[in-house]
């Protein structure tokens, strides 16, 4: 198939626009994934960061990924809970060990819980959006410019 060939820029058009509708999904997924944890996660405690979990994430077929997540103690009722956040840092010295942080927190399952500076669901669900549309206009920006092109031949 040749870039003259009006099949080659179907075939550009229609993986850009499956791979951005795909990425928008996953993004809008994230985004509402983030918002219900937040409504259910509104208990306030002043948590402190007592540690950095090392954690390995392998993707498939890829090399292993090395970060680190704080390790946050605070008090919830009565009872004190120390727990792994869920989102961490490629470098350890950015976990901030030592630091004091306002944790919200599931009253019924204090178990479930996020920092309240830490907006990193929020944001990837917010890149892979805008990332997902700008493949789908690229792609209908290609396909117009190739037929205007055809045109006028």
């Amino acid at each position: 198939m040749h870039m003259s060939d009006p099949g080659f820029y179907l075939l550009v058009f229609g993986c850009c626009s499956i791979t951005g509708w795909i990425c928008l999904g996953v993004g809008l997924h994230t985004l509402r994934y983030q918002r219900r944890k937040e409504r259910r996660e509104q208990a306030h405690a002043t948590g402190r960061v007592v540690g950095a979990a090392k954690k390995v994430h392998t993707p498939y077929r890829g090399r292993p990924v090395v970060y680190y997540v704080p390790v946050v103690v605070f008090t919830a009722g009565e009872r004190e809970y120390r727990l792994e956040n869920e989102n961490g840092h490629r470098e350890e010295k950015k976990v901030g060990v030592g630091r004091t942080v306002e944790v919200l927190y599931d009253p019924e399952d204090p178990s479930h819980f996020h920092l309240a500076d830490d907006d990193a669901n929020e944001t990837g669900g917010k890149r892979l959006m805008r990332f997902g549309g700008a493949l789908i206009a690229g792609a209908a920006v290609l396909t117009l410019v190739s037929w205007w092109f055809r045109l006028l031949r």
